[in-house]
This record gives structure tokens, C-alpha cells and sequence, in this order.
């Protein structure tokens, strides 16, 4: 302000100035002095407020500035952290990767480790052999130098001085328990035991779980594990097997009796749980008078320990007191069988019993099969009986004795549904069954 005072001021004198000299007028010189003054004041004051507004403008940009100058502050700042994040994270992934490689590492290691184990496992059962199995070895050997009538020198030699070893039960049956103890006072037969599981099941476990019994079995497919799951499937499945496997033992003793001679049986149960197929056959031998035949050894493979002794239970209360059988329980899966564990005498008949098993996935059924081939000779039967067979591995396992030269047969039988009372959980009651079954019966000779 004080300047544009002192502009007007400056400006009046000038004009002033020149209208006294062109005017001669005082007057006059002083109108257009003040005219010039106003004028002059006017466009001053004019250029001073755009000025002010340009001076506005200019600061309103330099906050604008200042305000970008932050962002790009702040972003930069952002940058930063986003860069010592991905190199944190990409450490970390670095250090994973490392752990996981020697996770790898570590897997395969234990992979070697676990393969020379089970070398030594099986040097040590071919050195280590069982004394049952020696001793039979012998009295094999002096059956064939009996056969081939090579003499014995009775007093020199180390044959003559062995006696063939008594039958006996292995001691490894289910004792003490209630079940057993109360199996003492049922029928032996194995119907009797199928009516006492079905009991024990209704009165032992809620109704509201037997769903979750059921569920817990699989399909039968489950390794029994504990009482209630034998139970469920003794209650569940008993019945079926009675009914298929009387069928079968039909056809197998009616061929084995054309023989016309004394034989001895050897039995092979596969995957047996609690026995229910051997008990069901020797109930069945009870039942039929066979007078040339003579079961000589059982043999048990199962993975379940509770249920194999529960399945020596069941044969020893079946069977009759007057003949005792040689029992030997392998407690391993299918799998994991070698020759040693499927020994037997050349000269007794051998009958491998596959109830419910060759339609359980799990194991190679070629592999199972090369491993019968390699430890047996002399005839052997086989019983292979399964509710279905979606993926055909009895027929499988029937292909390969039928592909590998031996000398075989195949005995024709139906598959058609069978039709029976069992319990059904359902109903709670014993009713009218269809009862489903994929089949097959044959003996190869060895």
C-alpha cells in the first residue's frame, strides 16, 4: 500500500508538471494530475493483485510439490520393506528347500537301511530255522529214503535215532478272558459260535454304535484290532462264510475221497482272522464220517495277534479231543510271507484256504503265488472263495498255475447267490440272506 502511495504521488507531480508547461492552467495542471494519478493507481493496483493471486498460485504448487516429494518419500520407503520382505521370504524359501532336500536325503537313507534290515531278517530265518520245522525236515528225509528204499544203517546212523515228533497245539490260543472262558459252556460246533458272537455283540455293544463298529471294519478289509471289532465281524460276516464254505469243503472232500487211500491233509489258511474258514471245515469233518482222512497241520497266517489267538481258540474248541493237531500261527501280512513260513511234507495233500482275502487289495497276487510255487510240491488244492471280485484277482491268481505248466484242474462250481438265514443288523434278527460269492476250486500238482 505505502508503495502505491508513493507511485500516485510521483505520478501527480509529473503530470502536474506537464500541464502547467502545456497549459499555463494551474487548474487544469491539476486535473490531469490527479487523472494520471488514478490511472497510475489503478493499473497498479490491478497488477498488484494479479500479482497476489500468481504469488497464491505459485504456493499452492509448492505444497503440491512438497505433497509428491512425500508420496515418493513414503513409496520409496514402501519399496524398501517390500524388498526386505521378498528377501525374507525368498530365504525362507531358500532354507525349506534345504531342509527338504535333506529330508529326501534322510528318507532315502532310511529306505537302504530298512532294505538291508530285512536282508539280514530273512539270512537270519533261513539260518535260524524253527526246531518244528527241522525235525520235519528229517522225518521228510527218512520218508524219502523209506520211499526209495535206500537202506538206513540202524545202528550208525544219526536217522535211526529219531522218532517222529507227537501233534501238538502250539500254546498261543486266548485264555483267561470272558470270551473264553465263557466259549467253554457253548456247543462245539462252529454254529454255536456264530450264535454266541451275535449275542455278545447285541448285549456287549450300544445299538446307537454299531454303526461305528461296522464303519470301522471296512468292509472286512480293516486288520482287527481289538475285542469289539472281532465281535462285529464274527456277528456281521459268520454266517456268509458258513454257508459259502460249506459248498466248497463239499466238493473238495468228494474229490479228495475218490482217492480211496489214508491221507493226510495239511491246511494253509491265508489271511485267516479268527479262523472262521478252519473252523468251519473242521466242524464240517465232525459232521461227515471220513475215515481215511486226517488233518495233520494248520497252519495260520494272520496280521492280527489278538485275532489269531482267538482263532486257536476257536479250533481247539471245535476239534475233537481224540486227535490233536499240530497248529503253527504266523502273525505277519501276506506280503511279507517267504518258502520257510509255508513249509510242508511232500507226501501230504496240502489244501490253502483263501476266504474273504485275494479280493482284499494290499498285497501282489502273483508275488503271493511265486512264493506258494517255490515252497510246495506234491498236490495242492485251492479254496478261494470272496463276496466279489470287482478287480478279478482270483481269476488272477487262478491264471497263474493255469499259464505256468503244471499239471492242474479246475473243478467247475457255481457262483450263483445262496440263499440263508443269518442275523442282520438291520433288522436285529435272523432272516433270509442273499448271500454273494466269486468262487474257485482247483489243485495243481507240484
Amino acid at each position: 500500500m505505502k508503495n502505491l502511495l508513493l507511485l500516485g504521488t510521483l505520478s501527480f507531480s509529473i503530470a502536474f508538471g506537464l500541464g502547467i508547461v502545456v497549459e499555463k492552467d494551474v487548474t487544469k495542471s491539476t486535473i490531469i494530475g490527479g487523472i494520471a494519478t488514478i490511472s497510475t493507481i489503478s493499473s497498479a493496483f490491478v497488477l498488484t493483485k494479479k500479482s497476489e493471486r500468481e504469488l497464491k498460485n505459485t504456493h499452492s504448487h509448492t505444497a503440491n510439490l512438497k505433497s509428491v516429494e512425500n508420496q515418493i518419500l513414503s513409496l520409496k520407503s514402501q519399496r524398501k520393506e517390500l524388498v526386505k520382505a521378498i528377501d525374507s521370504k525368498t530365504q525362507s524359501k531358500i532354507t525349506i528347500e534345504a531342509e527338504y532336500k535333506s529330508v529326501l536325503v534322510e528318507f532315502e537313507r532310511l529306505k537302504e537301511e530298512i532294505k538291508s534290515l530285512n536282508t539280514q531278517r530273512e539270512n537270519l530265518q533261513n539260518v535260524i530255522v524253527n526246531p518244528e520245522i527241522q525235525e520235519r525236515q528229517i522225518i521228510q528225509l527218512i520218508d524219502n529214503k523209506t520211499d526209495s528204499k535206500i537202506p538206513i544203517e540202524q545202528d550208525n546212523s544219526v536217522f535211526a535215532k529219531i522218532q517222529k515228533p507227537k501233534k501238538k497245539i502250539v500254546n498261543k490260543t486266548e485264555k483267561d478272558t470272558l470270551y473264553a472262558k465263557n466259549l467253554f459252556s457253548i456247543s462245539k460246533n462252529f454254529w454255536s459260535i456264530y450264535e454266541y458272537n451275535v449275542d455278545t455283540f447285541r448285549s456287549q455293544i450300544p445299538r446307537k454304535d454299531w454303526g461305528h463298529y461296522w464303519n470301522k471294519m471296512a468292509h472286512g478289509f480293516a486288520i482287527l484290532s481289538e475285542e469289539n471289532t472281532l465281535l462285529t465281524y464274527f456277528a456281521f460276516y459268520g454266517g456268509s462264510h458258513h454257508y459259502k464254505l460249506l459248498y466248497l469243503l463239499d466238493k473238495f472232500f468228494s474229490d479228495v475221497t475218490q482217492l480211496q487211500i489214508d491221507v493226510n491233509i495239511e491246511i494253509i489258511d491265508y489271511g485267516c482272522g479268527q479262523a472262521l474258514a478252519t473252523t468251519c471245515l473242521l466242524d464240517y469233518l465232525k459232521h461227515n464220517s471220513l475215515p481215511n482222512l486226517t488233518i495233520d497241520t494248520i497252519t495260520l497266517i494272520e496280521p492280527s495277534e489278538i485275532a489269531l489267538s482267538r482263532g486257536i481258540l476257536h479250533i481247539n474248541h471245535v476239534n475233537l479231543d481224540s486227535h490233536k493237531i499240530n497248529i503253527k500261527s504266523i502273525n505277519k501280512q501276506l506280503q511279507d510271507l517267504n518258502k520257510n513260513d509255508l513249509y510242508t511234507l511232500n507226501k501230504n495233500i496240502k489244501l490253502h484256504i483263501f476266504s474273504n482275502i485275494l479280493d482284499v487289495p494290499g498285497f501282489e497276487i502273483n508275488n503271493l503265488a511265486n512264493t506258494i510255487r517255490e515252497s510246495q510240491s506234491g498236490i495242492n488244492y485251492f479254496v478261494c472263495v470272496s463276496p466279489t471280485d470287482l478287480q478279478n484277482r482270483i481269476q488272477q491268481f487262478f491264471n497263474f498255475w493255469n499259464q505256468d505248466g503244471c499239471p492242474m484242474e479246475e473243478i467247475q462250481l457255481s457262483s450263483d447267490d445262496l440263499y440263508h438265514e443269518t442275523w442282520r443288523f438291520k433288522s436285529d434278527k435272523f432272516q433270509l440272506n442273499k448271500i454273494h460269492r466269486v468262487q474257485k476250486l482247483f489243485y495243481v500238482n507240484l
